[in-house]
């Protein structure tokens, strides 16, 4: 029988088009030009007579953001992408929102401000030269990250920091941001009973059980920044803002967490004033995890203007590379397990208000040592000075023996059964509800929603299986035990 051949759509330029059809006018034929530019014979024939224009004519609806805009959209997606940082379908959601509300455009076509569905698919199909796909692992969680890529991303952004002549710059000039989830009512404190009284009770309202969450940041000089808080309302009630303490940031999202519009609100209007209020020398760092919430268009645009550098922290590396995880967020709640009851106590064991959150948690803020904890914590991470030999690796990548290797192996296949399952979970869980779960520390319990504490029980458990494989897996081995050195060194591949 016949064999069917499915056709392939050959993808060309507008260079190529226009190069095409001034080759036509030479007096090149219809089949030679069309085989020298991957161009249909029918298309090069209906463009130079009149039956469509003599340009690439993209599909889908045209935009009605215009041809620039979206030109910079595209230029921007792969910009970044260029960078290690791939941008994601909410990430240019929210860019779009914030350029369409900059721009003043009055189009009804699009709820509040935002683009649907519907626009990202004519979109995509507008500019094919973009390929959506999942953003590549390689098995990088915390778990199985290894010393060697967290000195390559040493090596890399330092040689990027001396061309921008950024790396030997004064520690006032060096920041780190990242935000955190606060209970109402924190557990775990101890409290005193009558002897003999085996369950003791602490009765609170189920709004109580509410995590709020707020923003940081901090320099590598020991100077922190007013923290900016996060709300899920609609519009912020008058008595949240009057009672925030003055200059903190009040945020707002349908959920409570960060967004990109949110934090390029706080960027242009908490971040840029404290600089120019502290006469912070231009250009700045700025250390972020790399959260695909955060980057925007116009956060980019913004900062570009505005002399402040972004660098992504090496994925998933949180716990050793960002100095608000590794030395501040631990002992900040530890104060505020503190001054929660001590503020109650004072109120005749009033319930906390969302609205009060702001100045109960500054109290935690005074009570830290922000001079000697910021310096400490950028040394720490090895950020300022700048090196990766302030990072203690033998403290995230214990090292084994070769005798406890051969004695006793931990098998890759099993020790990648761990992630794989973990992973599989995550993939289960809404992004939200997950990044509820991350924000929890290793020694609390869960402060949330009631309904969801089995399933951060599951999460923890096997997150922590696949964490104790991760430190007892040997990071080299034996000469006698290279296919397991293979396994081990590079559980990515």
């Amino acid at each position: 029988g016949k064999i069917n051949k499915n056709k392939i759509k050959k993808k060309y330029t507008e260079e190529d088009l226009q190069n095409a059809l001034s080759a036509l006018n030479t007096g090149q034929t219809y089949k030679i030009v069309s085989e020298a530019y991957g161009i249909p014979k029918t298309t090069l024939f209906e463009k130079t007579n009149g039956f469509s224009r003599p340009t690439i004519i993209r599909k889908g609806p045209p935009s009605i953001l215009g041809e620039q805009t979206e030109l910079k959209l595209v230029n921007w997606i792969l910009y970044m992408g260029e960078r290690g940082l791939p941008v994601s379908k909410v990430q240019l959601m929210d860019s779009v929102q914030l350029l369409i509300k900059a721009t003043k455009k009055n189009q009804p076509v699009f709820t509040n401000s935002r683009p649907g569905r519907r626009w990202y698919q004519s979109f995509r199909s507008r500019h094919p030269e973009l390929c959506e796909r999942l953003s590549q692992n390689m098995l990088s969680t915390r778990y199985s990250i290894t010393e060697e890529q967290i000195r390559g991303w040493f090596d890399r952004t330092k040689s990027y920091l001396q061309s921008r002549k950024l790396l030997d710059i004064h520690p006032s000039r060096i920041f780190n941001c990242d935000e955190s989830a606060f209970r109402l009512c924190p557990q775990g404190n101890a409290v005193l009973a009558k002897q003999g009284q085996r369950s003791i009770y602490n009765f609170v309202q189920n709004d109580e059980k509410e995590c709020v969450t707020a923003l940081f940041c901090g320099n590598a000089a020991g100077q922190i920044l007013e923290p900016m808080v996060m709300f899920n309302y609609a519009r912020i009630p008058a008595s949240v803002a009057k009672l925030m303490p003055p200059k903190w940031g009040i945020g707002r999202s349908e959920n409570g967490w960060m967004t990109g519009v949110s934090f390029y609100e706080w960027t242009a209007n908490i971040f840029y004033p404290w600089l120019l209020r502290h006469n912070i020398e231009f250009p700045v760092i700025l250390y972020l995890d790399g959260h695909v919430s955060h980057l925007t268009l116009e956060l980019s645009d913004f900062c570009r203007e505005k002399n402040i550098e972004i660098i992504a922290l090496y994925p998933n590396s949180t716990h050793i590379l960002q100095p608000l995880d590794v030395a501040v967020f631990h002992p900040l709640k530890t104060i505020w397990r503190r001054v929660v009851p001590e503020w109650r106590l004072e109120h005749n064991g009033e319930r906390i208000r969302k609205d009060q959150f702001g100045m109960i948690l500054k109290r935690a803020c005074d009570a830290m040592k922000w001079d000697t904890i910021l310096p400490n914590a950028f040394k720490a991470t090895g950020l300022c000075p700048f090196t990766p030999e302030g990072v203690n690796f033998k403290k995230h990548f214990k090292e084994s023996t070769s005798h406890t290797i051969e004695a006793f192996p931990v098998p890759a296949v099993e020790r990648n059964v761990d992630m794989c399952l973990l992973e599989s979970v995550e993939s289960n869980i809404k992004e939200d509800i997950l990044r509820e779960f991350k924000l929890v520390a290793d020694d609390e319990e869960w402060p949330g929603d009631v309904s969801h504490k089995s399933l951060f029980d599951v999460w923890r458990s096997i997150k922590s299986k696949s964490s104790v494989r991760s430190e007892t897996a040997p990071s080299s081995a034996t000469s006698t035990g290279q296919e397991r050195k293979a396994n081990f060194s590079h559980p990515e591949k």
